[in-house]
């Protein structure tokens, strides 16, 4: 399915477990850390994990960014970019949702551009070193690239660069233990989304295919059993694990083509990102279930192994077992929404690049067919 490729090294380190997060004051130190911004919504500040944080940062946190919604808006990211500015902020450090960590992405990117400094390639220095603490399961932490929309149009547009990508991500399984098991699952589900992304796109390095079949099958069979017994603690740390697999595979492939669509649609309903991606994953699946080479075939028909012959419908079933359903029906989206994600999406990267040509026509079938619209 492809010719070339590159695969870039970034510098991130990343810390997973029980306690991790103890460290965050000397890794900041290690960074040159003496001032940071700190992003993260008033909800998650008032926590304990925010609490915790702010315990951690001491004299060293200068300031805070609370303003960030559902996704990250033009509008918002300038008050952000203001924010570090006025703060005199050298660090950044986010704390949450995939929101939270892309709004300081876009606030390491816009302030190097407004510098002049902008990161190129590996060898570049971020101006704004950026610790993530997550409490999604997602792929934000692990790449440069982030999603703006206007709030206006309710376009969506992606951005980033090298020294966008975190240095660090913190993660921390004591966070996700007090998560409810659908919700947990849930926010496992975007990350078996991202792998299935790689795994069936045209544009990842071998070490990210890799990287995403291995995550893939670390999740269809721990995915399960977690739902099956939610109280052990091992099984939960088991998927987690798996899912920075699965996160780190994101950092060596585009934006692929579910990513994409559940990104626009997202922006246009302002809906929880987590909710649309696993919606819409059986209907991605789906559409270009056809044209996949026959290894990647037969490893997804493999692990999720169901009755119907047809790919997304054993995908559609295997998510039911495991507790998570289409929510589009409850989600309030319609055909003025569908029609205007099939129009923007032809122009993105994702969709151009799909392994099935996709156009306008093709695109609205499959969100109609999705949201069950006759």
């Amino acid at each position: 399915m492809f010719d070339n490729w590159t695969h870039r090294s970034l510098p991130q380190e990343i810390h997973g477990g029980t306690g991790v997060l103890e460290h965050l004051g000397d890794l900041l130190k290690s960074f040159g850390a003496r001032r940071v911004l700190l992003v993260a919504s008033r909800r998650m500040l008032d926590s304990e994990p925010g609490e915790l944080v702010t315990k951690q940062l001491g004299r060293m946190l200068a300031g805070t960014f609370s303003e960030t919604g559902p996704y990250v808006d033009a509008h918002t990211a300038q008050h952000a970019v203001l924010s570090a500015r006025s703060s005199e902020a050298d660090t950044l450090v986010s704390l949450g949702s995939g929101a939270n960590i892309e709004m300081a992405k876009a606030i390491a990117f816009f302030s190097e551009m407004e510098s002049g400094m902008s990161g190129r390639s590996v060898a570049d220095r971020p101006k704004f070193p950026h610790v993530a603490i997550p409490t999604t399961l997602n792929g934000a932490p692990y790449t440069g690239e982030f999603s703006l929309i206007d709030s206006h149009t309710k376009r969506s547009s992606s951005a980033g660069s090298p020294t966008s990508t975190p240095m660090a991500v913190l993660l921390e399984h004591s966070f996700q233990s007090d998560t409810d098991s659908e919700s947990f699952i849930l926010r496992a589900t975007v990350a078996l989304a991202h792998a299935i992304d790689v795994l069936t796109g045209t544009q990842a390095s071998p070490e990210a295919r890799m990287l995403a079949r291995q995550g893939l099958i670390e999740l269809a069979q721990w995915l399960p059993e977690f739902h099956a017994d939610p109280k052990e603690f091992g099984l939960l740390e088991r998927v987690i694990d798996a899912t920075v697999v699965c996160g780190r595979a994101r950092q060596n492939a585009s934006a692929g083509f579910q990513h994409t669509l559940a990104q626009l649609l997202g922006a246009r309903t302002l809906s929880s990102y987590e909710l649309v991606s696993a919606s819409l994953l059986p209907y991605t699946t789906a559409f270009i279930s056809d044209v996949l080479p026959a290894s990647t075939s037969e490893l997804l028909n493999t692990l999720f192994m169901h009755e119907p012959t047809e790919l997304g419908l054993r995908l559609s079933w295997w998510l039911e077992d495991i507790g998570v359903h289409n929510a589009f029906y409850d989600l309030g989206i319609d055909h003025e929404d569908i029609e205007a994600v099939a129009r923007q999406a032809t122009a993105q990267r994702g969709v151009q690049l799909c392994a099935r040509p996709a156009g306008e026509g093709d695109i609205y079938a499959l969100l109609k067919e999705a949201l069950g619209i006759k």
